[in-house]
C-alpha cells in the first residue's frame, strides 16, 4: 500500500484550521526501526453501525455491561496508553539549551512495529475463531474486517492507518461477544449487528484502491470512532434515541465512505474542490470526532449529549446526501448547505457539552500522552514536519518525516514520540512535557481545541492546569481549564 497522507484538521464554517504543532525538542533521537509498520498501543473499543429502525421506545432487561465484556477497556482511559509511571526515566527532561539522555525505553523503535504486527496477527486470529460463532447474518461483515486486516498487514501501509483497523476490529470482537451473550435484549442485540456490518463496510470502503489517498486515514478514523460506540449502542442504561443517533451516524459514515470509493480515480479531478473544504472529508471528521464525545456515558448533562447526538444524526443524513455520486448537483449543493448549517449548530453544542465536564482526574503524563496523540491525529503531516524541522532531531530532518505515529508517556515528565521517516523507518526521541505542552497551546487556541480534537482537548486542559502549578504557562489553555474547574 503507498504511503497515505494524514487527515486534515477540520475546517468548515467557523471552524479555524489547526496550523501546527511546535514541539520544542533538542537533537536526540533514539534508533530508527526497519520499514515494518508496528504500535505498541492498545486499541480501544467499539464498533460503530447505523441503524435505520426507529428508536426503541422500552428500555430492555439487562444484558452484561458492555465494560465487562472481557478485553474491554474502561470509557475513561485513552486507548494507546501506557499505565502512569510515577518515577520519572533518568534524563528523561531534559532542562532548556541541553541535549536529553534517551531514557530507558520500554518500546524502543526497532520493537513497535513488532509489537504491532503480534497484536494485528492476534486480532485476525480472534475474529477467524468468532467468525463460526457468530449468526449467520454477520460472518460476511466477520470475512469483510477480516479481510482488510490481511490488507494492511502490508509493509507500505503507515502504521497509524493500521492502528485504526487494529482498534476497530477489538471492538468489533466486543461487541460480537455481547451479541452471542444470550443475556443481550433482542432490541440491543440488533442495533450491534448494524454497527458491526457498518464498521465491516466502512473499512473495506477506505480500504479500497479506488478511494482518493487523502480520504483514506480520515475513514479509517470514523470507522474506529463508529466502533467504540459499541459500548454506549451495547449498554441497556442508554436511552433508545441516542443508541438510534448513534447507529444513524455511524450508517451515514460508511454510506459517505462507499460514495467516495464509487467515484474511483477517473472522477477526482471532477470532485475535487479548493482549500480544505475539499469533498467531505472536514464534515466527515467532525462527525466522527462528535459520535466519540456522545460516546462518553460518564458526561455530567444528559440532555446536551441527547440534543447534540439528534443534531449530529441530522447532519449525518445531510451527509449522504451531499456527496452522493447520483445526486444531480443541484441537489448535493443543496444538501450541502443544509450540512454546513447543521456542522455550525454541532460546533457550537460540542463546546458547550465539552465546557461542562470536569477534568479528567488523570496524571500529567497520561494527560499529555492523550492530548498530543489526539494533535497527530488531526493535524496535516506536510504542515506538521515543515514546522517541527528546527526542533527535530538532525538524522530526521536529513531523511524527513513522513507521519508523527504516536507518542507513549515516560513518568510525568517526557514523552516518547514515534515517527515514521520517509525511507518507512520509523524512530522515536524522547520530548520533555513541559516544553511540549505549552508550544501545543500555541498551535491550537483554546477556542478551536474542542473542535479540533474533541473529547481529547480536556485531557490537554488538564495536562496545561497541571503544569500551571508548576509555573509553566500553557497560554489560552490554562484560562479555559480554569473555567472548567
Amino acid at each position: 500500500m503507498a504511503r497515505l497522507p494524514r487527515r486534515h484538521i477540520l475546517h468548515l464554517t467557523g471552524v479555524s484550521a489547526v496550523t501546527a504543532v511546535v514541539l520544542a525538542l533538542p537533537t536526540t533521537t533514539v534508533a530508527s526501526a526497519p520499514p515494518s509498520p508496528g504500535s505498541s498501543s492498545e486499541p480501544s473499543p467499539g464498533p460503530a453501525t447505523p441503524g435505520d429502525s426507529p428508536p426503541d421506545q422500552s428500555p430492555p432487561a439487562t444484558p452484561p455491561s458492555p465494560d465487562d465484556t472481557p478485553g474491554s477497556p474502561n470509557p475513561d482511559d485513552t486507548p494507546g496508553s501506557p499505565n502512569p509511571d510515577d518515577t520519572p526515566s533518568p534524563g528523561s527532561t531534559p532542562g532548556d539549551g541541553e541535549s536529553p539522555t534517551p531514557p530507558e525505553n520500554d518500546t524502543p523503535a526497532p520493537q513497535a512495529p513488532k509489537q504491532q504486527k503480534e497484536e494485528l496477527d492476534e486480532t485476525t486470529k480472534d475474529l477467524e475463531q468468532k467468525k463460526a460463532e457468530v449468526p449467520g447474518e454477520l460472518a460476511p461483515s466477520v470475512e469483510q474486517l477480516t479481510a482488510t486486516l490481511h490488507a494492511v498487514d502490508a509493509p507500505g501501509t503507515p502504521p497509524q492507518d493500521r492502528d485504526a483497523v487494529i482498534q476497530s476490529a477489538r471492538s468489533v470482537s466486543s461487541a460480537l461477544a455481547l451479541i452471542s451473550d444470550p443475556g443481550t435484549p433482542p432490541a440491543v442485540r440488533a442495533r450491534l449487528t448494524q454497527l458491526v456490518q457498518q464498521v465491516a463496510t466502512t473499512l473495506d470502503a477506505a480500504d479500497s484502491p479506488r478511494i482518493r489517498p487523502e480520504m483514506r486515514r480520515t475513514y479509517f478514523y470514523a470507522a474506529q470512532m463508529s466502533a467504540n460506540a459499541y459500548r454506549m449502542i451495547g449498554d441497556p442504561k442508554t436511552p433508545p434515541a441516542e443508541a438510534h443517533a448513534a447507529n444513524t451516524i455511524a450508517k451515514n459514515l460508511a454510506r459517505s465512505a462507499q460514495n467516495e470509493a464509487k467515484k474511483g480515480p477517473s472522477m477526482e479531478q471532477s470532485s475535487q474542490r479548493t482549500g480544505q473544504d475539499a469533498g467531505p472529508g472536514p464534515a466527515v471528521l467532525q462527525l466522527a470526532t462528535l459520535l466519540d464525545a456522545i460516546n462518553d456515558r460518564h458526561s455530567s448533562d444528559d440532555g446536551d449529549r441527547r440534543s447534540l447526538a439528534q443534531t449530529a444524526s441530522d447532519a449525518s443524513s445531510s451527509l449522504d446526501g451531499s456527496d452522493d455520486p447520483g445526486a444531480s448537483d443541484e441537489e448535493q449543493e443543496k444538501a450541502r448547505q443544509e450540512l454546513q448549517k447543521q456542522l455550525t449548530q454541532l460546533e457550537q453544542g460540542l463546546a458547550k457539552y465539552l465546557s461542562a465536564q470536569p477534568l479528567p482526574s488523570e496524571k500529567l503524563g497520561k494527560a499529555a500522552e492523550a492530548c498530543t496523540n489526539a494533535i497527530f491525529e488531526t493535524t496535516s503531516e506536510g504542515t506538521l514536519a515543515k514546522d517541527l524541522e528546527s526542533v527535530l532531531p538532525g538524522t530526521w530532518n536529513t531523511e524527513g518525516v513522513n507521519d508523527f505515529w504516536k507518542t507513549e508517556q515516560k513518568g510525568n515528565e517526557s514523552l516518547e514520540v514515534f515517527t515514521q521517516l520517509r525511507n518507512e523507518q520509523i524512530a522515536d526521541a524522547p520530548m520533555a512535557i513541559k516544553r511540549l505542552v505549552p508550544k501545543l497551546a500555541d498551535s491550537v487556541p483554546a477556542s478551536q481545541l474542542f473542535t479540533a480534537v474533541g473529547r481529547s482537548a480536556l485531557h490537554c486542559l488538564r495536562a496545561a492546569s497541571q503544569l500551571d502549578q508548576d509555573g509553566i504557562d500553557s497560554g489560552t489553555w490554562v484560562k479555559m481549564a480554569e473555567e472548567q474547574k
